[in-house]
Formats: C-alpha cells, structure tokens, sequence
C-alpha cells in the first residue's frame, strides 16, 4: 500500500495538470475551471476511510480512481470530454502505478460506486465500495420509502442505476466537508428529487 502512495499523488498532479491544458473554460462551459483545492478533494475520501476499505493496493487505486472521476470527470459535459479524462486516468495507472492493463485491470465493474449509505445504523458511517448493485437498489429503494413515509407529498419514483448513481454523487457531496454541487440538466429531469432523497 505505502508503495503506490506515491504514484498516486504523482499521477493526481499529472492528471489535473493534463486538465488545465485540456479542458478550458469557453462560453459553453464555464466550469472548466480546476484548482489546487481539487487536488485536495481527491484525497479527503482516501484520507478518512476506515483501513478495512483499503486493504490493498488495489482498494486504494479504484477509490482514488472514484474520487478522480468525482471531482475532476463530473464536470465534463460531453463523452468526448469523459473519454479524453479516462484515457488520462488508463495512462496513470500505466505508466505510474504499475496496471499492465490500466483502467480496465483495475476496475472490474461497469459502475464505480462508492458510499456510506449501505449501513445506516452503524456507529461510524464507512465510505466503501458498493459492489452488489441488486443490495444497492433494494437499499436506495427503503431510502424512497422511509422517506415517502416521514416527507409529504411522496416522491413517485423509480430507483434505476443511473438515478441511484446520481443519488451517491450527491451523497458524496453532501457528507464532504464544504461540499458543493451544481446541477445541471433540463428541468424534469430529477434534480431536486434526487437530492431531496
């Protein structure tokens, strides 16, 4: 573990110097703005987790992989955009952090999930991957319900992957010290609801 923390802040620096020269801010999107408080914000997750969620090197890399799309990847509004960044993060875990097979060695999954949402009656709330999708959405789901149950009027919605995504994101935000969020999309498409639940 201790000897991929160098490489891990190595290639945090890299990527977001890479971010500087690559994506600018224009009149199309003005939140192309990147700064030294990011860098910060990758490591907060990583520096609070309990030991017992980064066991290896592996658990380590894909929670700084999360946190490097959380902070840098969800403001970038196109796939072309998303696509340059990952290819950033593929190049990292290459070059620097020794993943033959970059990106795709390394995270598994066809969703990064992390919170600290799965068990809400415990002592200290633990940040962890989130690897079972079908306990994901049962769990997101009693979320709706408790909430429906306690909140008038309901929230009549339908928990699929992508809303429940959206739902971590804002968790995420919203458990950070000083977080914030903008939201953007067409109206209707959820964003007050899903950061109601």
């Amino acid at each position: 573990l201790t000897e991929a923390v160098s490489g891990v802040v190595k290639s945090t620096i890299s990527i977001f110097q890479q971010c500087i020269k690559a994506f600018v801010p224009t009149p199309a999107h003005v939140h192309y703005t990147f700064n030294m408080r990011d860098v910060a914000r990758v490591f907060g997750a990583i520096y609070e987790s309990e030991p017992s969620t980064l066991k290896d090197k592996d658990g380590m890399c894909r929670m700084w992989v999360h946190e490097m799309l959380r902070v840098f990847g969800d403001r970038l509004i196109n796939e072309d955009d998303s696509n340059t960044f990952k290819d950033f993060v593929h190049s990292e875990l290459i070059e620097r952090l020794d993943y033959e097979g970059g990106y795709d060695q390394l995270v598994t999954v066809p969703r990064l999930i992390y919170g600290d949402y799965m068990n809400p009656n415990a002592d200290r709330r633990v940040y962890e991957h989130v690897d079972d999708m079908d306990t994901l959405v049962l769990k997101i789901n009693e979320y709706l319900t408790t909430y429906n149950d306690e909140i008038q009027p309901p929230m009549n919605l339908v928990m699929f992957l992508d809303a429940i995504e959206h739902v971590s994101r804002i968790a995420r935000v919203l458990r950070t010290p000083n977080g914030h969020a903008l939201l953007l999309g067409i109206g209707g498409s959820g964003r007050k609801s899903m950061t109601r639940l």
